[in-house]
Formats: structure tokens, sequence, C-alpha cells
């Protein structure tokens, strides 16, 4: 399952247990919950899953030169435009 299938399946999830709750009642609604949070949990952490390119070292104190060039520029779109992406 891809992240974003696995994205859609969690909002499709939460929305009907919203829509649930009215319809159905708090046990049928609190069962899909439950079963969202298991799909949840279950997923793929995405911290430290990012993938890099095999590129050298990105000099610090060219990005902050960089940042400092144009403010409000973030940390990550400076370094991809000192690695050339």
């Amino acid at each position: 399952m891809t992240m974003r299938t696995r994205g859609l399946a969690i909002l499709a999830g939460l929305t009907l247990a919203l829509l649930a709750l009215p319809l159905f009642g708090s046990v049928f609604a609190g069962l899909v919950m439950l079963a969202t949070l298991c799909v949840a949990s279950a997923a793929p952490s995405v911290v430290g899953a990012t993938r890099l390119s095999p590129t050298s070292a990105i000099d610090p104190r060219a990005v902050r030169r960089l940042r400092e060039q144009h403010p409000g520029m973030t940390i990550t779109e400076a370094a991809a435009i000192m690695t050339g992406r």
C-alpha cells in the first residue's frame, strides 16, 4: 500500500467514523475509529524515511550565507539549491 493510498484510507476511516456517530451510534463509530487507528499505527514511519541522493555533504556556512541573502528561504529550499535540484 502506497503512502497516498494509506493516507486516503485513514482519511476515509475518520470521515466514516464521524458520519457513523449520528447514524449508527457510538459503538459502531468507536469500532470504525479503532480500526482506523490500527491502520494508522501500522503505517511505516515517515521520520527517517527521507530518501537522500548520494551527493557530497552540503556546507552549512554556504547554506547560511544563501539564507542571509534571501530572507524567508527555508533550509530545505537552500539545501536543494546547493545540491542543484
